[in-house]
């Protein structure tokens, strides 16, 4: 069985990369990415604040999708 994660959109996975990266970095996060509402922002949250310890390996926004024994 094949699992592919699919995001709501490219913005909401950016977002997430970016806010995983920025916290492996230490970096700040500023007043847009705190506050933001468009998809980018909140994936950035989701991906800056995520819990180290989620389970299945699951990131904040996917939705897991069975695409077949490939």
């Amino acid at each position: 069985m094949r699992i592919v994660y699919e995001f709501e959109s490219a913005a909401y996975a950016n977002g997430v990369a970016d806010g995983e990266s920025a916290r492996a970095l230490g970096c700040p996060i500023t007043i847009y990415l705190e506050v933001g509402i468009d998809d980018y922002a909140k994936g950035f949250r989701a991906g800056f604040f995520r819990d180290q310890d989620s389970s299945k390996g699951k990131r904040p926004g996917e939705r897991l999708k069975d695409v077949g024994g490939r």
